[in-house]
């Protein structure tokens, strides 16, 4: 989209096998953040009023959706863990965030992937994929678990473009 030229990408995971068990709906709550004052305002919290949030449709890029806009912005779903998911070891997988996205999951940062942590600029990195490890404990077994994530986009089109998943772990035998 961009002139970029397209390279697909392969990744093993050598610590173990996951499965999906989620797929998010297409449907998630969206704020923009020009003033950077989510983090401050604990805009990753469970109990957030999100009465001026607005729906918005991931995957898709958010200038796609109305909003012309370089910089922060917000989104947050809230999602049910699977049946047999509990006690298994889970993570998140983001197929494309552009460019820097920080990853809450019920209230707690659990992972980035941003130009201090990979240390790359960000041009290098907008449409990697990537996964986040969820600390054991932190999801719960019924339907009130919460996805935020705080996106950085400095350049052309920004958001979450790609899916994201749910993944668990194979169970061994």
């Amino acid at each position: 989209e961009f002139g970029k030229t397209a390279v697909q990408t392969l990744s093993f995971d050598l610590t173990g096998a996951y499965k999906d068990a989620e797929v998010f709906p297409a449907q998630w709550q969206f704020r923009l953040d020009p003033a950077d004052r989510g983090v401050a305002e604990r805009w990753f919290a469970e109990n957030l009023d999100e009465s001026d949030w607005r729906p918005i449709v991931v995957p898709a890029w958010w200038e796609n959706q109305r909003h012309d806009y370089d910089g922060l912005a917000w989104y947050r779903v809230r999602f049910r863990l699977p049946p047999g998911a509990a006690g298994l070891p889970a993570r998140l997988y983001f197929q494309g965030v552009d460019e820097e996205a920080w990853v809450y999951v019920n209230g707690r940062l659990v992972g980035e992937r941003t130009v201090q942590s990979t240390g790359l600029p960000f041009a290098m990195f907008w449409d990697w994929s990537f996964h986040i490890a969820i600390p054991e404990g932190l999801l719960k077994a019924d339907d009130k678990n919460l996805l935020a994530v705080r996106c950085r986009d400095n350049d052309a089109k920004g958001g979450i473009f790609r899916p994201v998943r749910l993944q668990v772990a194979v169970p061994k035998n």
